[in-house]
């Protein structure tokens, strides 16, 4: 059976459609052009949607950690975020959602032209395979033409099953490095605006990994403390001047404010205020001034 031309572009056309409703659903309506607005609310999507990094980047801006006030739910999130001066305003801020708005938009286009290129590639190896056998028996009878055509029909199916398999394997790897990103990023913005006044080599943050069977040896190490059972601490200075580990090799692997790695379950960082101790479970407790520089000092990583 051979896939016309025609039938290819109705493929393309279906796998952008899809796309920009991705694009619409998590970054919002902003990174899209009107007409693809348009396109969208004929097909009857949505189109209305916040971006879904901006709402957990002002989460964890807005939000200290461990504060059992913080909203908990995503309406809740949304709600909190409508109310009047609560959201940050200026141009760091901006940037700092444009940023990640752009980057995630950059990746799903990127998956978009792989799978549409892999798509394409299933249907002219299909076309050849059909192509080919009917050369080799040009009179051949009807059922057994039919025959073959079911046959490359249900191939081509199967193969299309796979590639939307590891389509939605690698999306949901996206979106879990991404949405890692906006919450590192979002709770060390509020930590520099709350430290204005100060060198961030004297600023000492920790990260709570999640802690279970799933969090791997590299989130263990660089964040894990086991000297006390609690978490490793670091200067906000040496995180920010670690910068991001994406293209780096696995050994070349760094603690940083963003996803540690693709697929990680990335939580905040968090701030250790003069005078304050890390508590097993990952809370703070006071321990005054004078017991406190000793106890940054014997804890901390270069």
């Amino acid at each position: 059976m051979i896939t016309s031309k025609k039938t290819i572009e109705k493929i393309r056309a279906i796998i952008n459609k899809h796309y920009n409703r991705v694009i619409s659903k998590v970054l919002g309506k902003s990174l899209l052009d009107k007409k693809e607005l348009e396109e969208l609310k004929e097909a009857g999507y949505e189109t209305s949607n916040d971006s879904f990094l901006e709402v957990v980047y002002n989460h964890n801006f807005i939000n200290k950690p461990n504060n059992p006030l913080n909203p908990t739910s995503w309406e809740e999130m949304v709600a909190q975020q409508k109310a009047p001066g609560v959201v940050p305003q200026g141009e760091a801020h901006g940037y700092s959602i444009e940023t990640l708005n752009e980057s995630l938009k950059q990746y799903i286009e990127k998956q978009k032209l792989e799978i549409a290129s892999r798509i394409e590639g299933i249907v002219r190896k299909n076309n050849d395979s059909y192509k080919m056998d009917a050369l080799k028996n040009l009179d051949r009878p009807e059922y057994l033409d039919l025959l073959m055509k079911e046959s490359s029909l249900s191939k081509i199916k199967q193969e299309l099953r796979d590639t939307a398999a590891n389509a939605n394997y690698d999306w949901q790897r996206l979106v879990l490095t991404e949405m890692g990103n906006a919450v590192g990023i979002g709770s060390v913005d509020r930590i520099v605006s709350d430290n204005r006044d100060k060198d961030l080599t004297e600023v000492f943050v920790y990260r709570i990994p999640v802690n279970d069977d799933k969090t791997c040896v590299h989130c263990r190490k660089f964040y894990n403390n086991p000297k006390d059972n609690t978490y490793k601490i670091y200067r906000l200075s040496t995180l920010l001047s670690n910068g991001s580990n994406y293209g780096r090799k696995t050994e070349q692997w760094l603690p940083v404010i963003g996803s540690t790695h693709p697929n990680s379950r990335t939580s905040p960082i968090v701030e250790i205020p003069p005078g304050y101790k890390i508590k097993t479970g990952g809370g703070l407790t006071y321990i005054g001034m004078d017991k406190w520089k000793d106890y940054i000092l014997q804890n901390l990583e270069s």
